[in-house]
């Protein structure tokens, strides 16, 4: 085999050390220039940097050789192959630059199938960019737009990528995240805390509008408002959240303290506890084909809580904690719940409305039967406070009655009966003097921050339209950043790609390191 061992030299490396002493030499120089800290800084970035580190890399390759194991050499499948009498060469962008490879290559038959050694050794990936550029890339463009995220890599690493490539990329690296998600590990269970809390909600994503195949493109030079199919639709992203948290025991007048404070909190206040674990994703309606062939269609909704439902089981098993299930109104979530992950399993198992929802719809209220501000504030304080001190009820039949005393009619009276239809639907969930004396979180804050946060900052900015696929995509790769695995999962996603692409890569290492020796 061709190979350089670590007693011959290696061009390259005797490139880089030389490169070294330039740059040494330079910094003398730019003393006796007078130069400030923050030029030299620029250029070691902007020139040196990508230098040497292109010069190391082509090292490293350098000292691998050709790959070249002889005349004959045996594919990951089993199968004999002839080397070819050239050597073919491929691109690969690293974050120091573009370089060529060139690889001893084998083949068998009609070169319909071909394998190149030097590949499995490197462990190189299935396209031209390694792996650190997918990582810096897609770390950048889960909170980046495209353009922006091309904008930055070029200023910061000197190189140039397609916005196409980006999103292809994307699409790729997402494929693997439903299969880390089941084998990750979860928070150990003597750090779990005591209550389990699932959440979901919905944010619509802006869909592009297919065009349809006998339709026309029509020419750019026409007016915005004339030129190709309008926006798509809304579809639904329906995001999910799990996390463990200690008991805050408050009372119904702490609580309305706490609603009504536009201040800090007070320094005698004792410290909220943190969510443990706490995991968010998102899923968008879908498609799935069964053994006949047949396509069904796979709400979003579903695909979350079932999500929710492994999520839990995995992290407390023997259901030895409670579980809240803490949501707004909205009763397709709490259908989806009870189908996929049913109360009953722990005794103090509970479902909660969201406070603020049930505040922004006594608001309404408020402002049917006041007209000036601050009889509206004092309507709804006093309202909320009978709320969280258990007496929903009587707030709704005292809704009604002053409805029929003051001949509410029209639009105010409409408002009146969304308003105590909302609240009777969800009686069941808005016992909150029972919830806040257990120490339950009774405020969905960390669904409504998943769905801005994962959703919107990312997926609603202005002029973005999406497919589904680039969505689900873009979705699966934020929820990792955001629940603080992308590291994690980089490692998962390049162990799966090398296992997939070289099955043999440990056996031909193993053998090139004998050839050397």
């Amino acid at each position: 085999m061709v190979m350089i061992s670590e007693s011959m030299e290696c061009c390259k490396l005797e490139q880089m050390s030389d490169a070294v002493f330039e740059l040494k030499e330079q910094l003398y120089e730019a003393r006796r220039r007078g130069e400030a800290l923050h030029v030299v800084e620029r250029d070691i970035v902007r020139v040196w940097l990508q230098k040497v580190g292109l010069l190391a890399v082509e090292g490293f390759i350098e000292l691998h050789g050709n790959g070249d194991l002889g005349p004959v050499a045996v594919s990951p499948q089993g199968r004999e192959m002839d080397r070819l009498e050239q050597t073919k060469s491929r691109p690969y962008l690293c974050v120091f630059g573009p370089l060529t490879i060139e690889r001893t290559v084998y083949s068998a038959g009609n070169h319909q199938q071909e394998y190149a050694p030097l590949d499995a050794i490197l462990g190189l990936p299935e396209g031209k960019f390694s792996f650190v550029v997918q990582d810096f890339a897609q770390m950048l463009g889960v909170d980046l737009a495209w353009a922006k995220d091309r904008e930055v890599l070029e200023r910061l690493l000197g190189i140039k990528l397609p916005v196409s490539s980006l999103e292809e990329m994307n699409r790729k690296m997402a494929e693997g995240v439903p299969q880390y998600r089941q084998q990750r590990p979860s928070p150990p269970i003597e750090e779990e805390e005591a209550i389990f809390v699932a959440s979901g909600d919905g944010k619509g994503v802006v869909m592009r509008k297919p065009r349809p195949e006998t339709e026309k493109e029509t020419p750019s030079i026409l007016p915005p408002e004339t030129k190709g199919p309008q926006p798509g639709r809304k579809n639904m992203a329906v995001v999910g959240s799990l996390y463990s948290i200690a008991p805050y025991v408050r009372t119904p007048e702490q609580m309305l303290e706490i609603l009504f404070r536009d201040g800090p909190r007070p320094k005698e206040e004792p410290p909220r506890p943190r969510p443990c674990g706490k995991h968010v994703w998102a899923a968008m309606d879908d498609e799935v084909v069964d053994a006949a062939g047949v396509t069904h269609p796979l709400r979003g909704l579903h695909t979350t809580f079932q999500w929710l439902s492994d999520e839990w089981e995995k992290r407390d098993p023997g259901h030895r904690k409670p579980l809240v299930r803490l949501m707004d109104g909205e009763h397709r979530l709490w259908e989806a719940a009870d189908t996929h992950m049913p109360l009953g399993k722990h005794p103090d198992d509970t479902d909660i409305l969201d406070i603020m929802h049930v505040a922004e719809y006594l608001w309404r209220a408020a402002v049917v039967f006041e007209r000036h501000r601050e009889r509206q504030e004092a309507f709804y304080h006093d309202r909320l406070g009978r709320i969280l001190r258990g007496e929903a009820q009587s707030v709704i039949t005292a809704l009604k009655a002053a409805a029929t005393r003051r001949r509410i009619r029209g639009k105010k009276r409409k408002t009146l009966e969304t308003v105590c239809g909302y609240f009777e639907r969800n009686l069941d969930r808005m016992r909150y003097d029972e919830y806040l004396s257990q120490g339950y979180p009774i405020a969905s804050g960390a669904i409504e921050g998943a769905c801005r946060h994962l959703v919107k900052d990312r997926l609603e900015r202005t002029g973005m339209r999406w497919v589904r696929e680039g969505a689900q995509s873009m979705l699966n790769l934020r929820s990792l950043w955001i629940n603080g695995e992308w590291d994690d999962y980089q490692q998962h996603y390049v162990k799966a790609q090398l296992a997939n692409l070289y099955p043999n890569r440990t056996s031909m290492i193993a053998q090139t390191r004998r050839r050397l020796l």
